[in-house]
């Protein structure tokens, strides 16, 4: 799975509107199942929005890659 996550980062990166597990999936050569299971599991990935699918009439996640910090120190507890 980690394998996956690898070849999906640079592609989010690429589409900053975001992407949905399918267009994923066909980009870096995977099925939809492979890609949605990879997002889910991605700390550095969220939903921004759901698109409605034309053929369906259903709404489908849009994937979206946040850029996070190389240091981010825990807060002191004072």
């Amino acid at each position: 799975m980690k394998s996956i996550q690898k070849r999906i980062r640079p592609v989010l990166n690429q589409y900053e509107e975001g992407l949905t597990a399918r267009h994923v999936g066909l980009l870096i050569g995977t099925t939809t199942e492979s890609a949605r299971a990879a997002l889910q599991l991605m700390p550095d990935v969220y939903i921004d929005r759901w698109t409605q699918h034309n053929e369906a009439g259903r709404y489908i996640p849009v994937y979206v890659k946040v850029q996070v910090p190389d240091d981010c120190p825990p807060p002191d507890d004072k």
